[in-house]
C-alpha cells in the first residue's frame, strides 16, 4: 500500500477544512453597535454571516446559518443574552459564545458560565480585546472543562 496517495488525500481534506472561512453571528439590539462590530470584525479578516437584534432572532439566525462563533449582547429586548445562550449552546454545542456586555461583574460572569458562554468581554474594553478573543476561540476548540474566559 502506497502512503503518498493517502497523505495527499489527508492533506487535501485538511486544506479544505482549514480553508473554510469562519463566520460569526453578531447579536446586539443597537444597529450602531452591530455596524461597528461588523466593520471591526471584517477588517480583522473574520466573516460576519449574520446579525440579530435580540436573543429570539439570534436563535432563528443560528439555526439557519450555523455560525462558528456567536457574539452576544446581554441586555436586549424580547430575549436577553443569558436567556438565549443556553438555547444556542444546546443547538450548537461546539460553537463558542462571547458575551459582549457593559455589565461585566461577578454575578453576570457566574450566570454566563452557567448559560454556556465561553468568554465574557466588557464593552468598555478596547475592541481589539473582542477581536483577539474571537480569533482565539475560532482557532481552538471550545473549552471542554466548562471554564469561562473573562477578558479584561
Amino acid at each position: 500500500m502506497r502512503l503518498v496517495p493517502l497523505l495527499d488525500a489527508a492533506l487535501l481534506v485538511l486544506f479544505e477544512v482549514c480553508a473554510v472561512p469562519k463566520c460569526v453571528l453578531l447579536v446586539d439590539d443597537s444597529p450602531i453597535i452591530r455596524s461597528a462590530l461588523r466593520t471591526m470584525v471584517e477588517s480583522a479578516g473574520i466573516d460576519v454571516c449574520g446579525e440579530a437584534e435580540d436573543g429570539a432572532q439570534a436563535i432563528e439566525k443560528a439555526k439557519q446559518l450555523k455560525p462558528d462563533l456567536i457574539v452576544l449582547d446581554l441586555c436586549m429586548p424580547i430575549m436577553n443574552g443569558l436567556q438565549a445562550a443556553p438555547v444556542l449552546k444546546s443547538m450548537l454545542p461546539k460553537t463558542p459564545i462571547i458575551l459582549f456586555t457593559l455589565y461585566a461583574d461577578s454575578i453576570v460572569e457566574h450566570e454566563a458560565f452557567a448559560a454556556g458562554v465561553s468568554a465574557l468581554v466588557p464593552k468598555n474594553e478596547a475592541i481589539s480585546r473582542l477581536i483577539d478573543e474571537a480569533n482565539t476561540l475560532l482557532k481552538s476548540a471550545p473549552p471542554t472543562d466548562g471554564a469561562i474566559r473573562k477578558v479584561s
